[in-house]
């Protein structure tokens, strides 16, 4: 039977619809069953039929050490190395992303790349530095919300989920994207639906997503964390 619908998320293997109903083990929907899109969302996790509790937005096991979050700043980076933030929060270590180049990499990547280690506050402590330091995100202008990964791997947006509504089971508890004009993103009507183009996720694609990074591309991490080392962690809380 071929699977007809718009748009199919890549949820590490698993090709699943967005409005596919999961039981929410933990988060804000734990004990329901939920729209996998919500749980993305909401940084809920999933449970496996082996009873393991996994992130769904990172794929890691809740209470892993890649579960637990790390301090992160957003901002201009200076060249004596402070950074004017435009933005901050707490990111988990397993966060993924794919860089412009087709790097599938994670936050906990970076650090141990650039030799550091995570405090019991959520900050980075390197080597040489006299105090630990919240993460740099370089990779956009604001912090990537749980959610973003997930769609990137798999070729679509959050809009455009909305604008498809194929939900199963379970509607979404969660509202929907603004459009452009600020509004709600609105369904398509039929007409427009069946012209929609389906999604087509990376690895299906033909990319392959490296997740490894060059001895060129680690020294220039490295340096830009380490720069941004000299940013005071105190303004965080």
């Amino acid at each position: 039977m071929t699977n007809r619908s718009k748009i199919i998320l890549d949820l590490f293997g698993l090709m699943v619809t967005p409005g596919h109903a999961f039981y929410c083990a933990e988060g804000s929907y734990k004990g329901q069953h939920a729209p996998l899109i919500d749980i993305l969302r909401s940084d809920g996790a999933i449970q496996h039929k082996d009873g393991t509790i996994i992130r769904a937005a990172t794929g890691v096991p809740c209470g892993a050490r890649e579960d637990s979050f790390v301090w992160a700043v957003v901002g201009e980076l200076q060249p004596d190395g402070k950074v004017v933030v435009s933005d901050k929060g707490k990111l988990r270590l397993g966060t993924r992303f794919i860089t412009d180049d087709g790097k599938d990499l994670s936050i906990a990547d970076l650090i141990k790349s650039a030799n550091g280690t995570l405090t019991d506050e959520g900050l980075i402590q390197f080597n040489g530095a006299t105090a630990p330091v919240p993460f740099y995100w370089m990779f956009d202008d604001t912090l990537p919300k749980p959610e973003d990964y997930i769609l990137k791997r798999s070729g679509t947006t959050l809009e455009s989920i909305y604008k498809a509504s194929e939900w199963e089971q379970h509607l979404p508890h969660m509202p929907p994207p603004a459009d452009l004009s600020g509004a709600p993103v609105q369904p398509l009507t039929q007409e427009r639906l069946v012209e929609m183009q389906p999604n087509v996720p990376l690895s299906a694609s033909g990319d392959t997503n490296q997740t490894t990074m060059s001895r060129k591309q680690r020294r220039a991490q490295q340096a830009k964390q380490r720069k941004a080392t000299k940013r005071a962690p105190n303004d965080l809380h």
